[in-house]
Formats: structure tokens, sequence, C-alpha cells
């Protein structure tokens, strides 16, 4: 609450506190106001100045009072007035009529009621301004910019947006390239009206382009040091035209010390499925849809392959892969790679074995690769072969029609594996050859500790033991552990 006094109020008060903790004369009550400041002690007076002083932060200057003796203090009442929308009074000090001086009291909250100027000397605790002073703050603008720096770091990119608008400092700040070395652009959100009920449409996924290339054109401006990057475009829609946008963003940014991608260029999952151009499954529409699949793999090579030349330090990456040599040959740039995720791009795709070759002879340093693959399987199923000597994680439990006849992985400590349900037409399983996992584990990984989630005991590899049979019946599609005459 912020007091304003003028000083003949000032001096009304203190001859009202006078009267009540002092000894006044007699006639007290018939004396005038110059009267009663005469009559009093020169110490007292100065020693309730002073309390009212450092009590009353601000001092009005008083209208000017007509002179005269014998004027008595007749009335007192309070006026509300319009300057003080917050629900403040001022209170008037009448003499004979004639205004000597107000008291403007502003009230900080509704329910909190101020009581009187007197109220509050009466009380045990002193009338003292309590706005918060510039010393009881955190100085956060005197500290180093490496600081802020960091600290900034852990806010949103929407947070970091509505810092730059605080003041010219932060709007600098923001504009550092350190502090944007992690851009997830997959992680964008989509709508910001979290009304219940609110499902996004067109609408909203328009307003969501429009902001994100945005984004990207700011970022292209402040030209970030990325370290991370991660986004999930459908890079050959022709009405986004994400792919533009992306190019402008690598030639604009520093990518040297780039390790970490993630690139799902073949959809855009916060995309309404309503908006899809096409939704009907006519034949003329398959075949559009099979022509911008097979383009948007071949968009995408091209791009990657002006990506690694930018980017030749990223030594973890998850992407679809259309598998070709074209493709295999780019990640075969990336020196560094030793952490690989491979998902599928279409379903019942044709992997042949000497791509897979040249997946692992490009990347030598691969250390660990997750691998998903759809394959057709039928009569003529194909078994394929691993040769690594540097890998030690190994999993392709969300393959589909990939079993394997041989592996080659002296450093491999772990092997996921899973049985998805057969691809192909109903086969008998006594059609289908399929070599026993335990055999090609025990002869081609030495150092194998851990199937799935069970780790493995030692001698494994001449006896099969109870817990490893179960694991066996789980995962092996060979004609012993495969139980049922149909595969």
């Amino acid at each position: 609450m912020d007091i304003y006094v003028s000083l003949p109020a000032l001096y009304n008060f203190m001859g009202r506190i006078l009267s009540e903790r002092c000894e006044m004369p007699p006639n007290a009550e018939d004396l005038t106001l110059e009267e009663s400041k005469t009559s009093l002690t020169s110490p007292m007076l100065q020693y309730l100045l002073g309390l009212c002083t450092a009590c009353l932060p601000t001092v009005m200057p008083s209208p000017k009072k007509k002179s005269g003796k014998g004027s008595r203090l007749t009335s007192r009442k309070r006026v509300r007035r319009d300057t003080w929308p917050s629900g403040g009074y001022e209170e008037e000090i009448t003499l004979n009529g004639s205004t000597m001086g107000s008291i403007q009291t502003r009230r900080r909250s509704r329910q909190f009621r101020p009581t009187s100027f007197c109220e509050n000397l009466d009380s045990e605790q002193p009338l003292v301004n309590l706005q918060q002073t510039a010393e009881e703050t955190f100085p956060f603008n005197s500290l180093p910019s490496d600081c802020q720096l960091k600290i900034f770091s852990f806010l949103t990119p929407q947070e970091r947006g509505q810092c730059s608008l605080v003041c010219r400092d932060w709007y600098e700040l923001m504009q550092t390239s350190s502090l944007w070395n992690i851009v997830d652009l997959a992680s964008f959100p989509m709508c910001s009206n979290q009304t219940k009920g609110h499902k996004c449409g067109p609408l909203c996924y328009d307003i969501y382009k429009k902001k994100l290339k945005k984004f990207m054109k700011y970022l292209e401006k402040v030209q970030p040091a990325i370290k991370k990057l991660s986004f999930a475009f459908d890079i050959y829609d022709p009405k986004d035209k994400w792919i533009d946008s992306l190019k402008s963003l690598m030639t604009a940014a520093h990518l040297t010390d780039l390790e970490y991608v993630n690139f799902n260029w073949k959809e855009t999952p916060v995309k309404p499925l309503f908006t899809h151009e096409y939704t009907t499954c006519s034949a003329g529409d398959c075949q559009e849809l099979m022509h911008r699949h097979r383009y948007r793999g071949r968009a995408f090579v091209t791009f990657l392959e002006g990506f690694v030349q930018l980017a030749p330090n990223v030594n973890r990456m998850i992407l679809p892969l259309d598998w070709n040599e074209r493709s295999l040959r780019c990640l075969g740039r990336l020196k560094s790679l030793h952490s690989l995720v491979l998902e599928k791009y279409s379903v019942f795709e044709n992997l042949d074995q000497h791509l897979l070759d040249m997946l692992f002879r490009y990347l030598p340093k691969l250390e660990r690769l997750i691998l998903e693959v759809w394959t057709p399987s039928a009569k003529g199923l194909v078994l394929y072969r691993i040769n690594s000597s540097n890998l030690q994680y190994l999993d392709i439990s969300q393959c589909r029609g990939f079993y394997l006849d041989e592996i080659n992985a002296p450093n491999l400590e772990v092997f996921k594996v899973g049985r998805q349900p057969w691809n192909g037409p109903l086969t008998a399983a006594s059609d289908i050859n399929i070599p026993c996992l335990h055999g090609l584990l025990a002869t081609g990984t030495p150092n194998l500790q851990q199937i799935n989630e069970h780790t493995l005991q030692p001698g494994w590899q001449e006896v099969i033991y109870e817990e490893l049979e179960v694991v066996l019946r789980a995962t092996c599609s060979c004609r012993k552990h495969k139980s049922g005459w149909i595969m």
C-alpha cells in the first residue's frame, strides 16, 4: 500500500498522537493547529516528524490554505476518486470548510482493507513501503553471457521466442549460434489450442506449416552450430515443399560438429489423415502412390548426398532406408558412424545379399545396428549372412521375412531377435528349412552375453539349459523350436 500525505495533514496527525500518548494542556481542544504545534516540545516534534517521514516515502506539497487564527479541525471525509482504478480512496482534512490536506491510499488487492494512518502508527509493525527493490532481485543481467546462455539452453524454442521479446539484450542473446545446437523440428507443436474436445484440422496444419517455416527461416539467420538434428517431413510433398526449407537450413547452418540425426523423411506424422490427397483405392490412385513412392526415395538420396558433404562427422543416425547402392554409398561417407538405426521404407522390399554386405563393408566402425526389413517370404525364401568384425549390438527383432543363414560377429555381445508372423502364403513347416538360431550363434558369436533380455550362462554354446530353451522356442523358427506344422 503506497501512502502519500500533505504537510498540514502530517502536523494534524502529530497533534492527535500527542493527545493520546502525551499530556496535553487542559485547553488543548480549544487550541488552533498553529498553537498546537508551538506547544509541543522541540525534541518530541523532531521525533514524530522523523517517524512520520520514515514511514511515508513521499510527501506531497500542501495546497494553499487560508490563514486565520482560531481555525479548528471540524470534519474529515473520505472521497472516492476515479484516478485510482484499483480501489483506492482519498481522505481529506478540512478546517472550517476549507481543504487543508489529504491522504491518498492505493489498495493493492480488493480483499485487503487499508487502515488509517493513525492505526498503523499505533500498531507494533511500522508502516513501510514494501515495494521490492532492485537489490532484492536476482541479478540475472549481471551474469556472464555464457552463464545466461546456459540457463536459456534449458528452455524450449517457444519459451526462447518469448524471452527474445523481453529486452534488446535478451533478443541479441537468442541469436547466439551456440544456443541452437539442438534443433528438433519433429517435436514442434502442431497446435496451441489445448481446449478439451478440440481436434486439429487443415486450418491447424496450415498454421503449423507457417510457424515452422518461419522458425526455420529464423534459424537460417542465426546460422546455428547444430549438434543434434531431427525432423519428420514428407520431403516429396509437392504442396508443403519441406525439402526446399530443409536444404536452405542445411546450407546456412554449421554442421561440422553434427553428431546425431533422426530423419523421418517418408511421412509427416502430424499431418491430419483427411488432408492427404489420395484416399481412394482406384487403380489410378495406386499407380500415383507408387510413382510418388519411387520419386520420394530418389529425392531423399539426392538430399542425403548433399547432407553428408556438409556433416561428415555424424556418428549416430536414425532414418528409413530405401535399399540401393546409391544410398549405401552415401552412408559410407560417414566414416565416424558407429550407431545406426535403419527403419523400413516400404513393405515387402526385396533386399539382396550384396547390399547387406556393402553396408558392413562401407561402415567398418559400426558397433550398434538396429535393422527393420520386411521382405517377402515363401518357398523361395532367401536366407541372409551377417559379417562384421566390429559389431557389438544387433537388433533384428522388428524384421519380417528376414532369417539368418550365417552370422560372423566375433565381438557381438547383445543380440535381439523376434519371431514375427509369416509374410508369405500358407506353407507347411516341412517345406521351409531354417537353420537353428542356437547353432548359428554358438559358432559365429563367441563373445555373446545376452539374447533379448536373457543373460547367457557360461557354457551355453555346448549345452542348452532350460531357460535358454524357453528363449529359443519364442524366437527361433527352425523345425525343432517352431511348434506346429504350418508357418
